[in-house]
């Protein structure tokens, strides 16, 4: 019986694991293409996403267990009626529920949305998210395999940092073409998507870096320890603390003030959270030192030298007229995806020379676009996944590593979608979703899968 079992799950675990690289390949994958800000980068990407779901389903069917599945049942069903309250929006409703815009359009077909197309597309961006983080929920609770992936992401993330450097050093970028500054955006379209990118990267390669250097068996003598972190330094520890600032050093010098200001924080958070695991050999925290050393002296460069050219923000004068216009729709919203064709009309003209198509808050533009309800449906979603994080920050001792880089994730996250449009780029947000999936896998005593 115990060898039938045995054998039963070998391939049950293989399967798992070809599921889980194939999600974490295309998401990989999809930075390279404009970080994904592209309707056959974003679409290839959920179509593949939702092909591996229905293969994560089946397997879980096929296991007669549901997996990770209480883990996040909960935040996964409030995340779900805010997209369901999502496409509601796109459906026929009557002229009493149907956007204004749709007087001037009598042709058409009143929705309570304005732009029902934009809806559905973000509806599927969506889902893709959701089924990214399921997959990684459910392949991430063998810790090898979530170590081996946190390995694949930091690796990748240290070439894309390099590209990224390159690219800026010399001016071409085969991928976006010539370079009109300096600033590093790697594959990406704009600096502060990448920013957020290189966050990631950079939490991935530290908290490898700290786990590769961790002093599990303490030497007798100093000599001996000594000896010891040098061999794992230059064993493989070298390549995640390289990484990390190589990732720390992209993201200077994208001259994001608000991504260098949430990549800080990130590292504090994260040294926060692995204090009491790694915290008795100071040598590992050498390199976290120097980077904070780094980030001091290129606030005196790149991103100083914005802070010093910037006036006026025009965020300040768009933030107040979304929150007055939240007034006119609160219920039922303006359709996901609409804010860019139902803001126009309200920018004031101290930011009238900027595009708005997109708020540069996450939160503002969710609440815009989805109405009250749904919106906080949405964010209750999310912030039961954080709490979740914290809480296996806090009372986890095994395998804190994964919850404490997730975390730093969501925090860096959290504090940038502020102020900018970061999670609206598929590459990021993907990326940030197999994180939280990784995390959340070990918030909790882990599974015998």
């Amino acid at each position: 019986m115990v060898d039938y079992a045995v054998r039963r799950s070998v391939p049950s675990s293989l399967a798992q694991a070809l599921i889980g690289w194939a999600a974490l390949a295309a998401t990989l994958a999809t930075a390279l293409a404009f970080g994904g800000d592209t309707p056959l980068a974003w679409i290839t990407l959920a179509v593949i996403a939702h092909a591996l779901l229905g293969a994560q389903i089946a397997l879980n069917l096929a296991r007669g267990a549901p997996g990770a599945a209480h883990r996040a049942a909960r935040p996964l069903m409030l995340y779900l009626f805010a997209l369901v309250w999502g496409l509601a929006q796109t459906a026929p409703a009557p002229a009493a529920l149907a956007h204004p815009f749709w007087a001037l359009a009598p042709g058409g077909t009143p929705a309570i949305s304005a732009d029902p197309i934009a809806g559905l597309h973000h509806i599927l961006r969506l889902t893709t998210y959701a089924a990214l983080f399921w997959i990684a929920l459910n392949a991430a609770t063998n810790a090898r395999r979530a170590t081996a992936f946190l390995t694949a992401i930091a690796l990748f993330s240290t070439l894309l940092a390099c590209y990224g450097l390159a690219a800026s050093l010399t001016g071409v970028n085969p991928i976006l073409g010539p370079l009109e500054d300096g600033n590093v955006k790697a594959s990406f379209l704009n600096r502060n998507s990448y920013a957020t990118y290189a966050i990631f990267g950079m939490l991935a390669n530290l908290g490898l870096y700290l786990q590769v250097m961790q002093n599990r068996e303490p030497a007798r003598d100093r000599r001996r320890a000594l000896r010891q972190v040098i061999e794992r330094f230059f064993g493989t520890g070298w390549v995640f603390a390289f990484g990390a600032l190589l990732c720390l050093a992209a993201l200077l010098m994208g001259g994001s003030r608000a991504g260098s200001t949430a990549g800080i924080l990130a590292i504090a958070v994260l040294g926060l959270c692995l204090r009491s695991s790694f915290g008795r050999t100071r040598a590992l925290w050498l390199p976290v030192a120097g980077g904070l050393a780094v980030v001091i002296f290129a606030l005196s460069g790149t991103v100083r030298d914005r802070v010093a050219r910037a006036g006026t923000d025009p965020r300040e004068h768009i933030y107040p007229e979304i929150i007055a216009g939240l007034s006119e729709r609160p219920i039922l919203g303006h359709g996901l995806g609409a804010f860019g064709d139902t803001f126009h009309a309200r920018v004031p003209l101290e930011a009238a020379g900027f595009e708005w198509s997109r708020a540069h808050n996450a939160y503002l533009q969710n609440l815009w676009e989805l109405g009250l309800p749904a919106a906080a449906l949405f964010y209750a979603a999310l912030a039961w996944l954080g709490l979740a994080l914290l809480r296996g920050a806090w009372v986890r001792r095994r395998e804190r590593l994964y919850v404490s880089i997730a975390l730093a994730a969501y925090v860096a996250g959290a504090l940038h979608a502020m102020v900018d449009f970061s999670f609206q780029i598929p590459a990021v947000t993907a990326l940030f979703a197999m994180l939280m999936g990784i995390g959340c896998a070990h918030a909790r005593p882990r599974l015998r899968a």
